[in-house]
């Protein structure tokens, strides 16, 4: 245990040393939170959620959050593995009386501390700009949303690290995948609007139920079809980090 925390306070210290990692991660959702939103918001009219009308910037509030959270993941966690494999930091941690699970939970411990102090950063300017009206209920459904969606996003980075040796490579894949992953998401807009095939893939996007997560605890709306979502997710969450424990553990390359 307290190999695991001496490597969450590194991850910690590295995460405040270089400032521009935050900037970085930060900058492209406050874009979206503050310009992007507020102008579409102009001409696009409420956009109904269960039984409720919201704001356009409140309805995609979600999805830029997510994108922070996946940002952070990425550059704040991942890039750092990288690091520490190529300079061979890596090799000499595990020289030390640190086991490469402590090495993992430091990663998802940094990992979650990170994206739960940007988030809320971006809540409360929302509380103070957009006025968000937030339960206790919703606040609590809120951040359990943050914490399973690094966990999974960052679970599921891990397993392809684990498989690509390459850092270019590995940024390609992203760079890749990245953007159809968002555009077929609910991130931007609801799916009863979208045309299938797209109503389908948003369906089975990992990213839509992330948002629809984090929507729900924004808006407090709780039906029968967001509650399964939820369940659903937690449970696929669940599996999905147990899958990257064990492929980070038989890695052959990390050890």
């Amino acid at each position: 245990m307290n190999g695991t925390l001496a490597l969450f306070y590194r991850e910690m210290k590295i995460w405040t040393r270089r400032p521009v990692v935050p900037f970085l991660t930060f900058i492209s959702p406050l874009t979206y939170f503050l310009i992007f939103g507020p102008v579409l918001s102009t001409l696009i009219p409420p956009v109904k959620v269960g039984e409720v009308s919201v704001e356009y910037i409140v309805f995609i509030s979600p999805g830029i959050l997510t994108i922070l959270m996946l940002n952070t993941c990425i550059m704040s966690s991942l890039m750092t593995l990288f690091l520490d494999r190529r300079s061979g930091m890596f090799e000499f941690l595990m020289g030390c009386p640190v086991s490469k699970l402590a090495y993992l939970l430091a990663r998802f411990m940094a990992s979650i501390s990170q994206t739960v102090l940007q988030t809320s950063v971006l809540l409360l300017l929302g509380c103070v700009v957009f006025r968000f009206s937030l339960s206790l209920v919703g606040v609590l459904t809120f951040f359990t949303g943050v914490i399973l969606g690094t966990i999974f996003f960052l679970s599921v980075m891990l397993i392809i690290a684990t498989k690509i040796t390459d850092q270019d490579t590995f940024n390609a894949l992203l760079n890749f995948s990245m953007p159809p992953l968002i555009f077929t998401s609910t991130a931007f807009y609801s799916v009863q609007l979208l045309p299938e095939p797209l109503a389908t893939v948003a369906k089975v996007n990992p990213l839509s139920y992330v948002i629809e997560f984090l929507r729900a605890g924004l808006l407090n709306i709780f039906t029968d079809s967001t509650i399964f979502t939820i369940l659903f997710f937690i449970v696929i969450t669940f599996a999905i980090c147990l899958a990257s424990i064990i492929a980070f553990l038989r890695s052959e390359m990390l050890r």
